[in-house]
């Protein structure tokens, strides 16, 4: 991808403003993690492949190589020379260290997949993850509506306590703070 220029306004403004820029990285960022996670997928299935291949080149050897073993038995039945004889451990080391070979591939075959088990489920989980921030993302975007109050029984209660006020103070609810400092002053003097 080529990369755009920035605008020296557009640089100011990110300068200024930190959050837009861990926004933009965790942006570049989300985007990257998936493609290099599938990177690292594929390269170790072909690693495995490849070893795989070996292994069966390594299996044609032996079985060659045991063929080789079983004439040069043959060959010593019918004639024991001494060229038979280097022939035939020749043939025996080659089994042997062919069979510690294809142990070793195996050993790293299992390693390899355990990889890429291990790769595909952190796929998963991050796919999961990234759901979710888009299902929060989606969530934030819309505007919130505030819910509509009921009429509870405590403004009924208010109401009844203003009638009850009108009919302490003999009048209007205006005349409410000199209406009581008068019953104050009367009860102060008797």
């Amino acid at each position: 991808m080529a990369r755009v220029k920035k605008s020296p306004e557009m640089e100011n403004t990110q300068a200024e403003n930190p959050v837009t820029m861990l926004e933009v990285k965790f942006a570049t960022v989300r985007q990257k993690l998936p493609a290099e996670y599938e990177k690292a997928i594929t390269g170790a299935g072909r690693v495995l492949a490849s070893r795989i291949k070996k292994l069966d080149t390594l299996n044609g050897r032996l079985a060659k190589a045991r063929e080789r073993l079983t004439k040069a038995r043959e060959q010593q039945k019918i004639k024991a020379t001494a060229a038979v004889q280097t022939r035939f451990e020749k043939a025996r080391l080659a089994v042997a260290e062919l069979k510690v070979e294809s142990a070793d591939l195996r050993a790293e075959i299992a390693v390899l997949r355990k990889e890429i088990s291990d790769l595909k489920k952190r796929s998963r989980q991050f796919q999961t993850i990234e759901k979710a921030i888009q299902k929060l993302e989606k969530k934030a975007a819309t505007p919130h509506k505030p819910r509509r109050r009921k009429k509870t029984k405590a403004t009924a209660r208010k109401k009844d306590l203003e009638s009850q006020w009108e009919q302490f103070t003999g009048g209007s609810s205006s005349n409410k703070e000199s209406a009581f400092a008068g019953r104050e002053v009367e009860a102060e003097v008797e």
